[in-house]
C-alpha cells in the first residue's frame, strides 16, 4: 500500500505557527490528486478549530487554480476540490494564495 504525508502549519495574524499538522493519505498515486486532499483537510481542520478568516497558501499552482477557478469538474480530483469548497464556503474569508 502506499502512502503520502501531507503537513499543514497554521499561523496566526502576525505570523507565529498555531498548530502544526501531519496527515497521511493512503492508496494515491497522482501528486495533484495528494495536494487536493491534502487541502482539504487543512480546510476541515480550520473549521473543526472554528477559524473565521482562513488563506490556504500552496506551492502547487495547479492546485491554486483548481480552487480560484469556477468550472466544474466532474473527475475524482474535480469532486475532491468540490468538496473542500462546500468546506470554504463555511469561512466568513477564504483565499487561496501560490507561495513558492
Amino acid at each position: 500500500m502506499r502512502f503520502a504525508y501531507c503537513d499543514v502549519v497554521v499561523r496566526g495574524h502576525e505570523g507565529m505557527v498555531i498548530v502544526r499538522l501531519t496527515f497521511s493519505i493512503a492508496e494515491t498515486f497522482d501528486a495533484h490528486l495528494i495536494e487536493a486532499l491534502s487541502l482539504f483537510c487543512a480546510a476541515k481542520k480550520a473549521l473543526e478549530k472554528s477559524f473565521s478568516k482562513v488563506i490556504l497558501e500552496y506551492d502547487c499552482a495547479f492546485v491554486v487554480n483548481k480552487f480560484s477557478s469556477e468550472p466544474l469538474d466532474l473527475s475524482c480530483y474535480g469532486r475532491i476540490v468540490n468538496e473542500a469548497l462546500v468546506v470554504c464556503n463555511s469561512f466568513g474569508v477564504v483565499s487561496f494564495c501560490f507561495a513558492h
